[in-house]
């Protein structure tokens, strides 16, 4: 078995509790996902089966959101899991949240939060805040908020869809954007509707699919590689690739699939003259 299932993750479960379910339902071990999402999140989770799990780097990166920011309320993780810290009344119209969006627009710098996975002198941001531990210091991390839309505003909540690079941060910015309007926020609700190329319409939900409707829901394992070029190659040089071989080729350079027929070979290399193996899936 390989290939791509899409889970509609629901809110409580962590990333592995997704991948143990899945596993038990498939009665398959070898499975892995493509990012976690915090528990109390819903929505897109890519998990990989079987030769799959060596893809994973090759899927893009971007997601989008779906969030609902709180004003009026901070907590202790920026989010709605956390203590509350301080509650301010509630005085900002829409116009003047339009007004304060375009700064978290375009290539912007993040300080994680402390109840991130960031790394810090050997231990992760949120096992030190676990133990009561803060980081005021945290280094800027620079990501990229390709687009940000305000959906509804009915105070003290607004609505945001949220398309951005991997590793960027909602609840910073819903905590940033409370900063900004001055009554501090929290991030209430998150939900990801699109990650590493998959989208919630693919998604199952696997507490109430049928298993027979599980297995059927399997994408294909080219499925996220399609913008990709494809290179399909002669009996010869098939053989070659499938021995890690470097194959003669003019494909324009960059990442390429590359094919034997209608098989996926793997992912390649190409400098415009050679392909060269990343990943060869189907050994010689």
């Amino acid at each position: 078995m390989q290939g791509w299932l899409v889970v509609d993750k629901p809110a409580g479960p962590t990333a592995h509790d997704i991948v143990a379910r899945a596993r038990r339902r498939l009665h398959f071990k070898r499975i892995g996902h493509s990012g976690t999402l915090d528990p109390p999140a819903t929505g897109v989770m890519v998990l990989a089966l079987g030769n799959a799990t060596r893809l994973l780097r090759f899927l893009p990166g971007d997601k989008t959101y779906w969030g609902r920011v709180t004003f009026g309320v901070t907590t202790s993780t920026l989010d709605a899991t956390g203590a509350v810290q301080e509650t301010r009344s509630v005085d900002i119209s829409q116009a003047a949240i339009e007004a304060a969006l375009p700064p978290f627009r375009g290539l912007i710098e993040q300080q994680p939060p402390m109840v991130s996975a960031v790394h810090h002198e050997g231990k992760r941001l949120y096992e030190l805040a676990r133990a009561g531990q803060d980081v005021p210091d945290r280094p800027l991390r620079s990501v990229t908020v390709h687009h940000l839309e305000q959906l509804a505003w009915e105070s003290p909540h607004l609505d945001l869809r949220v398309h951005c690079s991997t590793g960027t941060y909602i609840r910073t910015i819903a905590d940033d954007l409370g900063r900004a309007l001055g009554p501090g926020a929290h991030l209430s609700v998150l939900r990801r509707e699109l990650a590493n190329g998959f989208a919630l319409d693919q998604a199952v939900d696997l507490e109430t699919i049928e298993d027979a409707a599980l297995t059927r829901a399997i994408l294909p394992i080219d499925a996220p590689l399609l913008g990709m070029p494809a290179v399909h190659l002669a009996e010869a040089d098939a053989v070659r690739f499938r021995h890690g071989n470097p194959v003669a080729s003019t494909v324009p350079a960059g990442l390429v699939r590359v094919y034997d027929g209608e098989t996926l070979l793997g992912v390649a290399a190409s400098d415009g003259q050679t392909l060269t193996a990343e990943v060869v899936l189907v050994a010689g």
